[in-house]
């Protein structure tokens, strides 16, 4: 790019500069003769007049000056004896100038039919020719120089960030999408660093969300699969009576599992909310029918009270979606299995028109408290820490609030939005 840059610089300019020399050096060099032309008539002249009124020539070293009679004859100064072009013109009253090899002539007329003939070498006339071609070829050259100067000043400045931007582009193509071109302030070169980072950010926001996927969905069958090994481990040591009972909690676990994915996958590919209204209640029973076996599996309780605590606010509809609500349910009922006790409750409650999830169980939540249970970084292998902050980043996406309300016993609440968007914003102190 620089050479071509150079290069490409170098020949428009010669080319501008030899369109321009020619013509000026011609017009240059004709003014510079009709100069000195001028300068040799005004000496003949001068001299014309001082020899009408002294009758005598006083010349200059470097000019030679003859008088001719009306005949063409020489009879004063240093000239040819005989009249050549320029005297003979004079003779007939116009004055004249010419070249004769070296020698440049002027000649005027005089009274009584005579002629004046200026003469002188015509020397310094080629040599101030020759001084003018190479004073403009010297400045051709240098404005050429000049012009590659520029080039080479434009083609680093133009290098230097697309060497930058070949940069960013070699770190994205290898995973890289952190990498941001800087600002360079040409248009241009800008502007395909802005399509490059806005690429790698949407880019960067696409890999973390299907990471977080793949973190989400291995989080979520965790528990299934839990489940499904108790139940064929207690299967092979105390068979049943009725083989049916394990293949339906098999196929239980299984729906968990496809549902899980599912949800996490409309999550994960489609942001936008808006849908229809969804029952709270509606969503809770499916809540107990996808847990109630695994509770039961394990020797405890799960209990569901539907009926809404403040009957006058009647039916509650969310606008959130049913499968973010469903994976949130999902993450507390697996930390309540896992790491609570006794019996778990959930009700259905409202807070200003807003519906209000309540899950309690009888254990408590071990940590840190003045640790905030949702953005603490779960410890290596401590996936209970980790649910949690799926579930609050899914509640934020939908407008919802998920809070610990109580570490002993452990109470959670979930206020999710109305069917109109709008949300009970309840504020910590």
């Amino acid at each position: 790019m620089r050479r071509r840059i150079l290069l490409l610089a170098i020949i428009s300019t010669a080319a501008a500069v030899l369109a321009l020399f020619v013509p000026a050096s011609i017009a240059l060099r004709a003014a510079h003769r009709k100069d000195y032309q001028i300068e040799l008539w005004n000496e003949a002249f001068t001299a014309g007049f001082q020899f009408e009124s002294t009758n005598a020539l006083a010349g200059l070293d470097e000019h030679r000056f003859a008088i001719y009679d009306a005949n063409g004859t020489i009879v004063d100064g240093d000239g040819p004896s005989g009249a050549d072009t320029a005297v003979s013109a004079a003779l007939t009253g116009i004055p004249a100038i010419a070249r004769d090899g070296d020698v440049l002539i002027a000649a005027v007329p005089l009274t009584k039919g005579r002629a004046l003939r200026a003469s002188e070498q015509a020397t310094a006339w080629d040599f101030n020719d020759y001084t003018l071609v190479l004073y403009l070829g010297g400045l051709a050259v240098a404005m050429i120089a000049v012009a590659a100067l520029a080039a080479v000043g434009l083609s680093r400045r133009i290098n230097a960030p697309l060497a930058d931007l070949a940069t960013s582009a070699r770190r994205f193509g290898g995973g890289d999408f952190s990498v941001r071109a800087t600002h360079s302030g040409l248009a241009e070169i800008d502007d395909v660093g802005t399509a490059l980072n806005t690429t790698a950010e949407r880019m960067s926001h696409l890999v973390s969300r299907e990471r977080r996927l793949t973190a989400e969905t291995s989080h979520q069958l965790r528990t299934p699969l839990a489940g499904m090994r108790v139940a064929i481990e207690a299967e092979a040591s105390a068979p049943r009576d009725d083989p049916a009972e394990l293949t339906n909690e098999l196929l239980a676990a299984i729906d968990r599992m496809d549902a899980a994915i599912s949800d996490l996958i409309a999550l994960s590919r489609h942001t936008d909310r808006g849908g229809a209204p969804v029952s709270v209640a509606d969503v809770l029973d499916r809540a107990a029918q996808r847990w109630k076996q695994a509770f039961r599996n394990a020797g405890r309780e799960l209990t569901t009270h539907t009926a809404i605590i403040s009957p006058s606010d009647g039916a509650l509809l969310t606008g959130a979606r049913p499968a973010a609500i469903d994976t949130v349910l999902d993450v507390l009922l697996d930390n309540s299995l896992a790491h609570g006790a006794g019996i778990v409750s959930i009700r259905l409650a409202s807070i200003s028109g807003s519906p209000v999830i309540l899950l309690t169980d009888e254990g408590t939540f071990v940590g840190d408290d003045a640790a905030d249970p949702f953005h603490n970084p779960p410890s290596p292998g401590d996936q209970h820490g980790f649910g949690l902050g799926i579930a609050q980043a899914l509640a934020d996406a939908e407008g919802a609030q998920v809070r610990l309300t109580s570490r002993r016993p452990t109470s959670f609440e979930l206020i999710l939005p109305r069917a109109d968007g709008s949300t009970y914003r309840r504020i910590d102190v």
